[in-house]
């Protein structure tokens, strides 16, 4: 085999290494863009209601329809105002679901809805 031989055939082997290079690379961001995609920022979901029972890192609240829904709290929970709160007070809670519970992002007191009228 002369030199010029081998060199043109480690060209070719060059060549074939490049395009399985290439393959993988696209897949890669391929399945970047698409795990980018779903894990984007879920937007919040809002939930109305009157606080019904109060637990170490979480908080039960009641809707006007009736359904309960649990939050979980913790340190990064943002209460307006800055305080804890009580049993019956009504709230607005901004919460997003994180596959096993609602995580509660934001919990403000408001006032009660007006009574309905018969």
């Amino acid at each position: 085999m002369t030199i010029l031989g081998v060199l043109q055939n480690r060209g070719e082997i060059m060549k074939k290494i490049c395009k399985k290079w290439m393959m993988v690379l696209i897949i890669f961001t391929i399945l970047f863009v698409i795990g980018a995609a779903i894990t984007s920022a879920q937007p919040y979901s809002t939930f109305v209601g009157k606080v019904v029972a109060i637990q170490r890192g979480a908080v039960s609240v009641e809707g006007v329809k009736g359904e309960v829904l649990q939050f979980a709290v913790g340190r990064n929970t943002v209460y307006i105002p800055p305080r804890l709160l009580g049993i019956g007070e009504w709230v607005r809670v901004e919460y997003r679901f994180d596959g096993r519970r609602n995580v509660g992002y934001q919990m403000k007191i408001i006032q009660p809805p007006p009574p309905k009228k018969k």
